[in-house]
This record gives C-alpha cells, sequence and structure tokens, in this order.
C-alpha cells in the first residue's frame, strides 16, 4: 500500500523571501496530526533571545516528504 502524505504549510509572505513558518502533516491511515513550527527550532542569542531560523524545520519536512510515496497538499499547486 502506498505511503500517503497529507500537508499543509504557513509562510510569512506570498513569496520565496518568506520565512516558513509550520507545517503541518498526517500520513493518511494514522489519526495523529503533526505540526511542527519554527518556534520548535530556536537558538539562544544574546541578551536572552532567541531566534528562529526556518533551516531546521525545512529539513523535517524534507525528511518526513521524503517517506512519502503520495504526496497531497492543500493549495499546492498555486503555492505551497
Amino acid at each position: 500500500m502506498a505511503k500517503i502524505l497529507i500537508f499543509d504549510d504557513e509562510s510569512t509572505e506570498l513569496s520565496a523571501e518568506g520565512d516558513f513558518l509550520v507545517f503541518g502533516y498526517k500520513w493518511l491511515d494514522e489519526k495523529t496530526l503533526h505540526v511542527p513550527s519554527v518556534l520548535d527550532y530556536g537558538d539562544p542569542c544574546n541578551q536572552g533571545h532567541l531566534h528562529y531560523s526556518d533551516k531546521e524545520l525545512v529539513k523535517e519536512c524534507h525528511r518526513i516528504m521524503s517517506q512519502a510515496d503520495v504526496i497531497v497538499t492543500f493549495n499546492g499547486k498555486n503555492f505551497d
């Protein structure tokens, strides 16, 4: 049976220049919804603030998508 991934993502802008914020996904044959976000990958920096980079979230998204035989997305052809 094909492993089917269903996902949607959100970013800060409607262009490639925006930051990747969240990747919501689930496998078709499972009930659990997963929602990793850029907030899961904060790095401490100066003055107690957190710096958030979408680099690790993009890697996680790639890791998940690489496991799928079929990928279904919401509005993926036009935007995602």
